[in-house]
Formats: C-alpha cells, structure tokens, sequence
C-alpha cells in the first residue's frame, strides 16, 4: 500500500514502535519504510541507539534500550520519518518534526 498511496499500512506502523514496557519513557520512532541512502539519523544519535549500517541504503533500526529521547535525531532526518513518543497513563506525547503541517489542534485525536 505504501508504493501506491504513501500510506503505511498497520502492520508497518507497528513494527515501528516500542514494546509496551518501553513506552512510559521517551523514545524514538522510525517511520522509515523504505530503502533510500540516508544516514543523518544514525551520525547524530549521541547513544549510539539508531543503526543503519555500513551501506547507508539499509533501514534506520532503533535500540529502544540504549534510546533516551533527546529528539536530536528527530530534527536531523530530512525525511521528517523520525517522532519522539511516550505515554502517561491513558495520554499520550509526540515531539514531531516542525515542518509537520497543519499544526495539530490541542485535544485532537
């Protein structure tokens, strides 16, 4: 589906975030589905947390333990593919790229 509408199916969105013991505290998520040569999220990770590998061709893979949710790498990725999340209780926090528009509205779901 993502070839064809740009949409992410379910299943890829939730390959993509933290098991649920990790998702009190801060940390990254990397909606990077595809292929493409991009590395800028692994050189800026200051805790190592986020691999690409020697062929920068190869999907971004976060270690949620070594993830401490500093968002640099949120800033860094020019595909705007990378968010910051946690949860409290039944509420949940995004840091999301800025360019993200239209700006969500507070309360919306």
């Amino acid at each position: 589906m993502l070839e064809k509408t740009g949409i992410a199916t379910s299943d890829q969105v939730q390959k993509v975030f933290p098991p649920e013991r990790f998702q009190t505290k801060p940390k990254a998520i990397i909606e990077c589905y595809q292929e493409i040569p991009c590395n800028p999220c692994e050189t800026s990770c200051p805790y190592g947390a986020i691999t690409v590998g020697e062929d920068i061709n190869q999907i971004p893979k976060l270690d949620v333990e070594k993830c401490v949710g500093c968002a640099i790498c949120v800033a860094q990725c020019p595909g705007l593919a990378i968010m910051v999340a946690s949860k409290k209780r039944e509420t949940a926090q995004f840091r999301i790229p800025w360019e993200y528009l239209p700006l969500p509205q507070k309360g919306e779901i």
